[in-house]
């Protein structure tokens, strides 16, 4: 099932590894989300919650100063390296980070 993309942004991640992430995306998957890879091969961003299942492949962190850091697992299987611009999408429930190509 396809969902409708609501809004997008191009960005870029920096030398440290962080990623700025938009007001909007903040607001509709709050402070603390999880990231994992999916089947399309992005990153997946979505709100973080002790009430559903996590399994092994997400990892949860916490959005600080508008932001987060891409860890060393996912940046080597989406092609990402600092610098790289990315483009986010937000969808209904999540945000997906894609390698810009």
């Amino acid at each position: 099932m396809s969902q409708e993309i609501l809004e997008k942004w191009a960005r870029e991640v920096d030398y440290k590894w962080r990623l700025n992430i938009p007001a909007s995306v903040r607001k509709t998957i709050g402070p603390v989300i999880l990231l994992k890879l999916n089947a399309e091969d992005c990153i997946e961003m979505k709100k973080f919650s002790l009430s559903e299942d996590i399994d092994s492949s997400a990892i949860a962190r916490r959005i600080k100063e508008g932001r987060i850091i891409i860890p060393p697992w996912l940046r080597n299987s989406t092609s990402f390296y600092f610098g790289k611009k990315v483009m986010l999408t937000l969808q209904n429930d999540h945000c997906e980070i894609w390698p810009w190509r």
